[in-house]
């Protein structure tokens, strides 16, 4: 097993040096520049700009002096917040923009799980149809629609919520529902069909026999196995809270790391566009890592066959 878990490692740092090589280059070959603007600069001030952040340098260069810096800890200097580092700008937003994504994980898996036990007693029964149905509607919305959806609803039309910034923690509310919603929904259906394999085996029905009851066996047996999908889809629910938190934050008016994505964007600040990526890059991996880490340990028979493959 550690064998197993230092070859993960490895391989996880290798695609993350390679997301960092290519997310340097696709930006520094993309047209336009940070300091194009629509009226131009002086041809003296843009110069003495491109020395003070090294794009007149070679690519090559620029690639190895990045990367240097990055080994230090360094993801450099905004080029549009004057005297604020990339570093000091993210960890402005992270808080917030981890503390919405934590919420919104743990509300989908206390959701997802708990309408899938629910069901479990049950199953095709009105409430396992109607569950199933809603889950897909949800699933096939993505954040972009349900939170527009949600502030016309609970804020506009019933007054219940409100609509954005971050004042209190009421104002958390929408914006967890709207990334939690999907997730929740992905959570039960894999739940659900993974519980329904498990209690249709013939060793549930033999443990029936013996007069086990059926609520221990659910408790001991069925809903560890039941959690090995949840913990594979630990990393794809990863790359959707991440991908959601820049549309809710934007939606919202969150300061969180996604709305300074945005705006890095539509400023070309290459060096903040850059810090991003590896910022959403890395935890995305980690969380990848650690998704590989509890499958080995919630199915170790399944960890053995594939290292003798």
């Amino acid at each position: 097993m550690i064998r197993r878990m230092v070859q993960r490692l490895l391989s996880t740092l290798l695609v993350l040096f390679c997301i960092v090589s290519a997310t340097f280059f696709l930006v520094r070959l993309a047209p336009g520049g940070p300091f194009d603007t629509e009226r131009a600069l002086p041809p003296e001030t843009r110069a003495l700009l491109m020395k003070q952040y090294g794009l007149d340098l070679p690519l090559h260069e620029q690639y190895i002096r990045y990367l240097d810096n990055l080994l230090h800890g360094d993801f450099g200097t905004s080029m549009k917040y004057p005297g604020k580092s990339v570093s000091e700008i993210l960890f402005e937003g992270l808080p917030y923009s981890a503390g919405l994504g934590g919420l919104a994980l743990m509300s989908a898996i206390l959701a997802g799980a708990g309408m899938a036990w629910l069901t479990v007693r049950r199953p095709e029964g009105s409430a396992d149809r109607w569950m199933v149905r809603i889950s897909l509607v949800f699933l096939s919305l993505p954040g972009i629609i349900i939170a527009p959806l949600s502030v016309l609803v609970f804020s506009l039309w019933l007054g219940l919520l409100p609509a954005g910034l971050l004042e209190g923690p009421e104002h958390l509310i929408l914006p967890v529902i709207s990334l939690a919603l999907p997730l929740a929904a992905r959570i039960f259906l894999l739940m659900r069909d993974s519980v329904r394999t498990q209690s249709a085996g013939t060793w549930f029905r033999a443990a029936i026999g013996r007069g086990i009851p059926p609520s221990a066996l659910y408790l001991r047996h069925v809903l560890r196995h039941a959690l090995a999908p949840v913990a594979a889809f630990l990393a794809p629910a990863s790359a959707a809270l991440l991908t959601g938190s820049i549309v809710i934050e934007t939606v919202f008016i969150l300061p969180g790391t996604g709305r300074h994505f945005i705006q890095a964007a539509l400023n070309r600040d290459l060096t903040l566009i850059l810090g991003t990526v590896i910022l959403y890059s890395t935890i995305l991996l980690l969380f990848n890592f650690l998704a590989d880490i509890i499958l080995m340990l919630l199915d170790p028979a399944r960890e053995k066959s594939e290292g003798t493959a």
